[in-house]
């Protein structure tokens, strides 16, 4: 069952929060109740701040933009990509040598941008040899399924298939859109073998070293999400607190790391103007089992 123990929440007690975007802070591009008088609390209150996403098709500087469109004040370097942790990771482990990737065309030639050569699609389909390295990101409509068949076939047992993440899909206005776990579980079905599967993106420790990298400052941090797992759990491998937006208390049932705090979004925590005051109370739940 889930019991409530009475810990105060009180935003000075942090040095670092690192914000989740979207389904957080924005919700399409539209901006999720909240979110700018918070980010704005944060600053006045002298918190290093990062923003991290574990989308494929934006890099740091073209979130912030993105961030900023919407009324957020956000930084260039303040920004953390999926596809960014993902392509540093690809660099670290094959070097100039190109990947099979699987992931749409735009993804691709973002990968090619942050230096990481992609092989080609004829060469693979020629090609009968099990890959050691095998990329996986972006929107699963973007993969086609001649794509998947090819890589999947040559998907053996010493291949190390990179993904950005495992989240369901991007959350957005209009509903959820499948992306890389998508892509990764349809390669899966194709594989006769079953290989080493690396998550780069939340909660992986590579995006919360990324990340690490961003903030100025060492102390107490907070990462501020709406997922679960990737959120909830990148706080709880890295020792962090966790403010969870929207209750989902139905999957914490299923073994979902649990968060240190609930609310039903940013603007519950707007009082008189101002955030998370020290008189401002949100009540830690966490999970027992009987």
């Amino acid at each position: 069952m889930t019991a409530l123990a009475g810990r105060r929440f009180v935003l000075g007690s942090y040095r670092r929060i690192l914000f989740d975007v979207d389904g957080t802070l924005l919700l399409g591009n539209k901006l999720m109740p909240g979110a700018v008088e918070f980010v704005r609390a944060c600053r006045a209150a002298g918190l290093d701040l990062c923003f991290g996403s574990n989308v494929s098709f934006l890099t740091g500087p073209m979130l912030a933009s993105r961030l900023s469109e919407a009324g957020i004040d956000a930084r260039d370097r303040e920004c953390v990509t999926g596809v960014e942790v993902l392509a540093g990771e690809l660099r670290r482990v094959a070097g100039a040598a190109p990947i099979a990737v699987v992931a749409p065309r735009e993804v691709v030639a973002l990968l090619a941008a942050l230096g990481v050569a992609s092989r080609e699609f004829g060469e693979l389909r020629a090609s009968s040899s099990i890959l050691s390295e095998v990329a996986v990101a972006g929107f699963a409509a973007g993969v086609s399924d001649e794509l998947v068949a090819v890589v999947g076939d040559c998907i053996g047992s010493g291949t190390t298939v990179y993904v950005n993440n495992l989240d369901p899909g991007m959350v957005t206005d209009t509903g959820v859109i499948p992306g890389s776990a998508a892509t990764l579980g349809r390669l899966m079905e194709r594989a006769n073998s079953r290989p080493t599967v690396v998550v780069t993106g939340k909660p992986s420790p590579l995006f919360a070293a990324v990340a690490e990298a961003v903030f100025t400052n060492s102390g107490p941090t907070l990462v501020v999400g709406d997922s679960l797992n990737s959120d909830v759990g990148l706080a709880n491998g890295a020792g962090w607190d966790s403010l969870l937006i929207g209750g989902q208390d139905e999957i914490w049932a299923r073994g979902a790391p649990a968060p240190t705090f609930m609310a039903g979004n940013l603007a519950a925590q707007v009082v008189a103007g101002s955030v998370m005051t020290e008189r401002s109370v949100m009540t830690e739940r966490s999970v027992m089992t009987e």
